[in-house]
């Protein structure tokens, strides 16, 4: 899931595999594909973003949080995109230390 997170967005994930250390430089390289997102990247008004790796089962976690919200446990739906800021304090986890200015595989873009 995506969220913004202060000023850049974050990727939450949560995944059994190391995650590569140019995940953050491939996200944003993905990301500036959309040219507002480029513009505010290039502005300075959006940081490079960052990668939260969750541990434990982020599905679990993410019930957990909409159900304290006040939202049903049926009505609480995976989201690609979240406009909830709050993430990282409700995640099991951290941020992934791989450096955001890590250069991006070729293959990929």
């Amino acid at each position: 899931m995506l969220a913004l997170d202060g000023t850049r967005y974050t990727l939450f994930i949560e995944s059994p595999d190391p995650l590569p250390d140019a995940l953050a430089a491939t996200l944003d390289a993905a990301m500036r594909v959309n040219p507002q997102y480029d513009y505010c990247r290039r502005l300075g008004q959006l940081q490079t973003p960052a990668v939260f790796s969750i541990r434990g089962h982020a599905f679990k976690q993410y019930l957990s949080a909409m159900r304290r919200r006040g939202i049903r446990a049926g009505d609480a739906k995976p989201t690609p995109l979240s406009g909830l800021a709050d993430w990282a304090s409700i995640f099991e986890g951290a941020y992934h230390a791989g450096r955001a200015d890590s250069p991006v595989p070729e293959s990929r873009y």
